[in-house]
């Protein structure tokens, strides 16, 4: 046993330091690939608790107003990738005030529930939706929760958008702010004197002060009304960020020297994180002219600054993480978002895969044999030593099917529609990198790479320099940003010319799968459509008070534990007699005489559809009428539920089979900070009720307990006077019992016949 025991132990230390190892050389791979790119710093693999992770970058325009959107989904996507609890956009290039619905400033990310967004834009000309600058402060996540005042440059001018954030007394200010570039602020005027565009940034400030009669340079106006302002916060004690666009170096230029100097005291804050300053911002640029700046309790644990090309504009995308305590004064605990599943089993070809790949591990590995030894030798081993082998036999196949899941289905990120030129681009373009990495002796067996050269023809890798191998590789992105907007008719052409020889082949599979993919794909756009339209705005995040993670645990599962007790507060539970005579699961000879069989649920139910047909066939006045029962599922004792499921010939094994496991199931809370450790739910002694929700057998179980109810009621007496507001006294009709019920979406008939007087209502 004590060796068994030192073997799997040393194997267990020797797996976790090989994944450590792993782990470490791939992100130092991650790292000189990023440096090769032309990137600068990284982004940790996790981010921490405590780490407030901000994006910011100079889009140069958002194109809100182009059909597909394209830069508002790499927005996102971005933004999704590295987990980022706010944004700082500059130059956004939307005149907010002439933006049709959807595009308004909440609706950029309104795909973050809550989210808090001051812009700003140039308010006193409207000569077109694209305007030039404008800036863009948001917060969402759990960060929106913080957010205690927003503004944007009292000019109006749209210089400068911030957000005021913090807990308790503590107050951190996060600016976007963009500097013009120098110019004469010249109006250009057509024949007949129209403003032929509203022009630079530089253009639109100096018309706003010759107007006011100042001939200050936008740029002087800009740095001194800007630093006022800054000097004003900073007076009050209060922290602030800023995230601004100079167009002038970040560490030489004036405006940088004023923000060093005393009163101020910013620094840059990727020099200071990093140890070294930011390479040059703009992609033809020479000096780093876009900075974050923040004053000195505010702690900059990490900064990246991505090659150029990674993000929407022709500036870098900054990734930026703050310590929380000292942007918020509290702890910021780390949100955990929920993993998919690459498995659908919806999808025949993954669940192929997936079983093909699982088979083809279990047999390299041996699993089955090792199974077959176990059950074997069970008897010659002690009760650790058998439970010990089977957990890692247990473990290692768990292993497999995680690998097989993943490997069963690729995610893509949606970007770009997929069709076969979209994927021949793609693929040459990994390809590419491949060969580089081939010239530079990094691939080994290249069997492999010159197969995959003659099938998409490419030139052999012993033909082609590396520098034709990057200008291909170059000229492949250039094609297929060029194809991305004709991307979704490529994709529709593809498919609609798959379904044409899948009818001329006669392949039904093959039509079935394409049609579903067609429809589906066209209900997902429809819908995007709707939502734009029909969505309510969410407005602010509201108050929200974050705790630790054993109180949000201990929190949660007495909240989940008592939707489940629902039951156990009914009248009929608290009467002693019903446990005792029935017990909790109805299986007792005095419940059998309650169940009574010989009639069919089906006999009392009629879909809407029918029912309308019906009243519209009889010319009758009708209506269905939607009465929800507030926790209905979570309410039903199941004593009752067993004696209702028998009585509709539900055999009493079936009812035992199904209403012990809700009585003592166990769960797993998965919350913002991660699974929970230990599990929660009943026990036979205190058994949960409850048909459950998502349970298949709830609504026509629920059905049956509804129908016990209604036989009841009717039992004892109970009437309803239902009649129509426009029929005469005559035609009213006194129902015998109130037995009519919807339950997702399956309504009976609510059609009575008055026998008497020959009538329906």
């Amino acid at each position: 046993m004590t060796h068994l025991a030192d073997t799997a132990c040393h194997a267990r230390m020797a797996e976790t330091i090989y994944a450590a190892r792993t782990q470490e050389e791939a992100l130092v791979q991650d790292l000189l690939e990023q440096w090769r790119k032309g990137g600068h710093g990284y982004v940790p693999d996790e981010k921490g608790d405590d780490i407030i992770q901000s994006g910011c970058e100079n889009v140069n325009s958002l194109s809100l107003f182009h059909p597909t959107k394209s830069k508002q989904k790499k927005l996102l996507n971005l933004h999704n990738k590295y987990q980022t609890d706010g944004a700082c956009i500059l130059e956004h290039g939307i005149n907010f005030h002439m933006a049709p619905d959807g595009t308004r400033p909440s609706d950029i990310f309104a795909a973050y529930r809550g989210t808090q967004v001051s812009a700003a834009h140039n308010v006193h000309e409207r000569h077109s939706r694209y305007q030039q600058g404008g800036m863009l402060t948001a917060a969402f996540t759990h960060l929106a929760g913080y957010v205690i005042a927003t503004g944007v440059d009292p000019t109006g001018l749209g210089r400068w958008s911030w957000i005021q954030v913090g807990a308790g007394e503590h107050r951190t200010r996060i600016i976007s702010a963009y500097q013009p570039c120098r110019g004469t602020g010249l109006v250009r005027l057509g024949r007949e004197g129209q403003v032929l565009h509203g022009g630079t940034v530089a253009a639109q400030h100096g018309r706003y002060f010759h107007k006011k009669g100042i001939f200050t340079n936008p740029r002087k106006a800009f740095a001194q009304q800007l630093v006022t302002q800054l000097r004003a916060w900073r007076s009050s004690g209060k922290g602030i960020i800023l995230f601004a666009n100079m167009n002038k170096n970040v560490y030489t230029g004036k405006l940088a020297r004023i923000l060093r100097s005393e009163g101020l005291l910013m620094e840059e804050q990727t020099l200071k994180s990093t140890g070294q300053e930011a390479p040059f911002s703009h992609q033809t640029g020479q000096v780093a002219i876009v900075g974050t700046f923040a004053t000195p309790e505010i702690i900059c644990t990490n900064s990246y600054l991505s090659p150029h090309g990674a993000g929407n504009g022709d500036h870098r995308f900054q990734v930026h993480d703050f310590d929380a305590h000292s942007v918020l004064g509290t702890e910021y605990p780390k949100t955990t978002r929920p993993s998919g599943r690459a498995l659908r089993c919806k999808v025949a070809r993954t669940i192929k895969k997936y079983n093909t790949v699982l088979k083809q591990l279990l047999i390299r590995h041996r699993s089955f044999e090792k199974l077959e030894y176990l059950q074997q030798n069970h008897t010659h081993l002690s009760a650790a030593e058998f439970q010990l082998l089977f957990n890692s036999w247990d473990r290692e196949v768990t292993e497999f099917m995680l690998g097989s899941e993943k490997r069963c289905n690729k995610y893509r990120d949606g970007s770009i529609e997929f069709s076969p030129v979209i994927s021949l681009l793609i693929r040459r373009i990994q390809l590419y990198g491949w060969i580089r990495r081939y010239h530079e002796g990094k691939v080994v067996h290249a069997g492999n790479l010159f197969r995959a050269c003659r099938r998409l023809n490419v030139p052999d890798p012993n033909t082609i320099t590396p520098e034709e191998v990057t200008q291909n590789e170059e000229e492949s992105v250039r094609r297929l940003a060029t194809l991305k907007a004709s991307a979704p008719k490529l994709r529709d052409e593809h498919l609609r010319h798959r379904l044409e020889e899948a009818w001329k082949w006669g392949d039904e599979k093959a039509k079935q799968a394409i049609i579903g993919i067609l429809w589906t794909e066209s209900l997902r756009r429809r819908w995007r459509g709707l939502s734009r339209t029909i969505r309510p705005d969410q407005g602010g995040a509201g108050d929200r008070t974050y705790a630790t993670w054993a109180g949000v645990e201990s929190q949660a599962a007495t909240h989940i534990s008592q939707r489940y007790r629902t039951a156990q507060g009914a009248p009929i539970i608290q009467d002693p007699r019903l446990h005792r005579d029935f017990g909790y699961l109805a299986d007792t000879d005095a419940a059998s005489w309650f169940a009574k069989r010989g009639s069919q649920a089906s006999e009392g139910v009629v879909t809407s559809g029918l029912f309308c047909d019906i009243v519209r066939a009889l010319h009758r006045t009708a209506a269905i009428e939607s009465v929800d029962f507030a926790n209905c599922y979570d309410a039903v004792a199941h004593p009752i539920a067993s004696i209702a499921l028998q009585s509709f010939k539900v055999r009493k094994v079936m009812v035992a089979m199904m209403l012990p496991v809700l009585q003592t199931m166990k769960w797993y809370l998965k919350l913002a900070f991660g699974q929970s450790s230990a599990y929660f739910g009943g026990n036979a002694n205190d058994p949960l009720m409850g048909c459950g929700q998502g349970n298949g057998a709830a609504p026509p179980g629920f059905l049956a307990v509804c129908t016990l109810l209604i036989n009841v009621y009717r039992k004892q007496g109970h009437r309803a006077h239902l009649c129509h507001r426009a029929a005469p006294p005559a035609l009213h009709v006194k129902s015998s019992s109130v037995n009519t019920i919807l339950l997702d979406s399956i309504p009976p008939n609510p059609i009575t016949q008055n026998a008497s007087m020959g009538h329906r209502q």
